[in-house]
């Protein structure tokens, strides 16, 4: 999940993959403000909610971010919507969400009855991984694990090129896989869940934790949150990392350590042919992704009689939802 809501409009023009060039997006208007898509979905602050509007064959494209091209005046005709937590297979229903309070929660009905247009709902990390898999980063590849970190830790599972659902069309939730018994406090209830010590909100509690076990160690780290370790948060550690301060550094080599524990274990099980990190912790680029590549082998069974899938950054970013979002609710609805 990433750590604010954001609701946005995709290019997903087929015939052009993401317009041949960087996406762009725009914060949609009107009809789909972002304002009245959080209130329809319940207004919850950490809803990783992404909107796709869909105009036609070819949807929304945009003109360098900003000016619409070739969208009617009556909006969109479809929204495809994708949220953090367990989808029914109706793609309508967020049976349960573990850092939300939806619980059963009927968000396709609640957003059509607000914004009169149908709804397509989708878990946040499936609409990222089918993005990646169109237009981005797993472009040509089959069997594919896209792991998201971010508020908590999402995950999707593309094999032979579909997206795995599993039986109930829950699967892919490694971030709840307990890997420290009687550990921290997870929002699903239970105790050591993996995104409990990789996820976004995991990296700030590191840095704050080395900041009060030593003012000396985790100057640099104090000195961005204007000496209060209560306003650390993993910004100041990803961006001291990435101006090459030992402290982030140092906190992002193990949070990329931990990181890799569970990735090999993930290996272990799917074999993918390729892992992709997405979410909001993407930007650190190689301060993040150098430590995973650094130490996923020693948990990755029989590693040096076998290939070791190679881990990558998500190319759309944290676009990538908006636009697995568009593209998933084209297949599910004919003629859309």
């Amino acid at each position: 999940m990433a750590n604010s809501t954001a609701a946005m409009i995709a290019n997903t023009d087929s015939s052009q993959g993401v317009g041949g060039r960087p996406l762009n997006t725009h914060s949609v208007e009107s009809l789909s403000d972002p304002s009245a898509i959080m209130a329809a979905a319940g207004g919850h602050p950490f809803a990783r909610v992404f909107v796709a509007g869909l105009a036609g064959p070819h949807g929304y494209r945009l003109d360098g971010g900003v000016a619409w091209r070739g969208v009617g005046p009556v909006g969109p005709v479809l929204i495809g919507l994708g949220a953090a937590g367990f989808v029914d297979s109706a793609r309508a229903t967020m049976l349960f969400a573990p850092n939300l309070a939806w619980r059963d929660e009927p968000l396709k009905q609640r957003v059509e009855e607000r914004l009169g247009r149908e709804v397509v709902v989708e878990n946040d990390a499936n609409a990222s991984a089918w993005a990646e898999a169109r237009f981005g980063a797993a472009r040509g590849y089959r069997d594919v694990m896209l792991v998201a970190l971010g508020t908590g830790i999402g995950a999707a599972i593309i094999i032979g090129g579909e997206l795995y659902r599993g039986r109930w069309g829950i699967a892919g939730e490694p971030g709840h896989i307990r890997v420290v018994p009687d550990g921290r406090l997870c929002g699903c209830g239970n105790r050591g869940c993996w995104e409990q010590y990789c996820s976004g909100r995991a990296l700030e509690r590191e840095a704050r934790e080395i900041v009060s076990a030593s003012a000396v160690t985790g100057a640099d780290l104090l000195a961005r949150a204007g000496g209060a370790v209560e306003a650390i948060t993993g910004h100041e550690a990803g961006q001291s990392a990435l101006a090459g301060e030992a402290d982030g550094l140092a906190i992002l080599a193990e949070h990329g350590a931990d990181v890799a524990l569970g990735l090999g274990g993930l290996v272990n099980i799917l074999d993918p042919e390729l892992v992709v990190i997405g979410g909001g912790l993407v930007h650190l680029g190689e301060v993040l992704l150098a430590p995973i590549r650094a130490a996923m082998s020693a948990h990755v069974e029989g590693a040096s009689r076998r290939t070791v899938p190679p881990v990558v950054a998500a190319a759309l970013g944290e676009q990538a939802g908006a636009v697995g979002a568009a593209a998933l609710a084209r297949t599910l609805v004919p003629g859309s």
